[in-house]
């Protein structure tokens, strides 16, 4: 079927004196907005590439959308997606014009762009990689001032804090209606956890100080650190509803009163709009942030990171349409350049911005009034902390102790499953162990048993193995 569709809508044989459009879904969060066809942000990369750049949503079935012949000409996928559709013969191949995309290379790099490449052939741009943190815990300092606690800067403290916010009314109404700790559990809610234990925690691809790679299931921390959060949990300072609650529902608990401390990106806190539903919840709560917990040999924690694996791709009916891809390769080149990052980051110069004496981006008021669906054309991503100092000022010394916290990269995006390894499946199985052994319902000795079922009864052994390579070939561990 793909084959057929793939030559049923070929560009062969196309006008070379039409005129182009380009229609790009970069998916995520993007799905979110629909911006006028005649933006300014469009109709200027229109104007700088001579075609017309369309913002579209990502289908709600790509594949079918692909064999149909009807996908956007540009569209996002994961790193087993575009395995899968490689193979099926439904993407274009764009080993051809690798020598064109000098912009897009020098802008994210000779590694990031060849992590794109599929069997020996470029099939997809990568975004440009940040891998930084966004989450920290988030606890209320009134709360800590009305029992006169101290910050909690060990996991021990870390406990009886949470157990002092469960059981002695630190909102002084009365009432036993609060617990320590809330969130989307068990990520992010835990996330900041696992470092503390030696380990970026279940579930990881990382490699460790010797750059050797390692699987987080397997790492010797993870049992005690489902012993400390177990304990947290059947002590009662978890809020028992944690399961299933999403991010923002969590987060809206919080604001309301309901727990004292939560796992939150600082975006989902301080940015304007999450401030002021926080003041109109509860004025007088004082959210600060807290720094990792040491492990129990003094040493720094981490917290985990998940490798940047957002790839772009380009469907195979493109195959012969030389005029559309080159206008393609054009866009993407030219978002890559300084003039054109500037232009999808923060808009138009004297319009929403003005460059100072030292080159420093100066927003003007324009950009906060109109700025918000921008990143939306952002096809080749952006350096993170220099585009928030300019567009979060107020909110810098959020996202800086975030940034600051130590990581450990987890690649496991990045790694296609092997022959015969079910991913879904395991993680399926995995999540509900988890989920068991975090919430104490089953004992933390018995987590290597646990881990010799995923690996005997699942193979995740050739999950591992397959990750070296494949990282090898990606040039993660050269």
């Amino acid at each position: 079927m793909a084959v057929t569709a793939v030559g049923a809508c070929s560009g062969e044989g196309s006008d070379p004196n039409a005129p182009v459009t380009i229609n790009m879904a970069l998916g995520g969060a993007a799905n979110d907005y629909t911006p006028d066809d005649d933006n300014v942000i469009a109709t200027t990369l229109g104007d700088a590439i001579g075609a017309q750049v369309v913002h579209q949503h990502s289908p709600e079935d790509l594949a079918a959308s692909l064999a149909a012949g009807d996908a956007p000409d540009i569209f996002r996928v994961d790193r087993n997606q575009l395995q899968r559709f490689v193979e099926q013969g439904l993407v274009l191949d764009l080993s051809d014009y690798q020598d064109q995309l000098g912009d897009y290379v020098d802008f994210v790099g000779e590694e990031t762009a060849g992590r794109g490449v599929i069997d020996g052939k470029l099939s997809a741009i990568t975004r440009y990689q940040n891998n930084v943190n966004g989450v920290t815990y988030w606890i209320r300092q009134d709360w800590l001032d009305n029992l006169g606690l101290e910050t909690p800067t060990t996991l021990e403290e870390f406990r009886e804090v949470l157990r002092a916010f469960t059981e002695d009314d630190p909102d002084g109404n009365g009432q036993n209606d609060t617990y320590g700790l809330t969130g989307a559990a068990p990520d992010p809610l835990f996330r900041p956890l696992w470092g503390s234990f030696g380990t970026p925690g279940p579930g990881t691809i990382y490699l460790d100080e010797s750059g050797e790679l390692r699987s987080g299931y397997e790492d010797e921390g993870v049992a005690d650190a489902i012993a400390y959060i177990a304990d947290l949990q059947t002590s009662g300072y978890v809020d028992p509803d944690s399961y299933s609650l999403s991010s923002m529902e969590a987060r809206d608990r919080g604001f309301q009163g309901g727990a004292g401390v939560m796992a939150q990106s600082w975006t989902a806190v301080k940015k304007q709009e999450a401030e002021e539903l926080a003041v109109a919840a509860n004025p007088d709560a004082e959210w600060v942030q807290l720094d990792l917990f040491p492990t129990a040999d003094g040493s720094d924690g981490v917290i985990p990171v998940k490798a940047d694996a957002v790839f772009f791709a380009l469907p195979a009916t493109l195959a012969g349409d030389d005029t559309k891809v080159e206008k393609i390769i054009e866009l993407i080149n030219y978002v890559s350049t300084e003039e054109g990052n500037r232009l999808v980051l923060y808009g138009v110069e004297g319009t929403h911005y003005e460059l100072g004496a030292d080159g420093r981006i100066e927003p003007l008021p324009a950009m906060a009034e109109e700025g918000g669906y921008f990143f939306v054309y952002q096809l080749v991503g952006r350096d993170e902390l220099p585009y928030l100092e300019v567009k979060f000022p107020d909110q810098q010394r959020y996202f800086e102790r975030a940034h600051d916290q130590p990581v450990v990269t987890d690649y496991q995006s990045f790694i296609t499953s092997p022959d015969g390894f079910n991913q879904s499946e395991a993680d399926r199985f995995s999540e509900e162990q988890l989920v068991s052994f975090l919430t104490g319902a089953t004992a933390p000795s018995e987590y290597p048993a646990f881990v010799d079922s995923l690996k005997s009864q699942f193979g995740y052994d050739a999950f591992v193995e397959a990750a070296a390579t494949q990282l090898d070939d990606l040039g993660v561990r050269s």
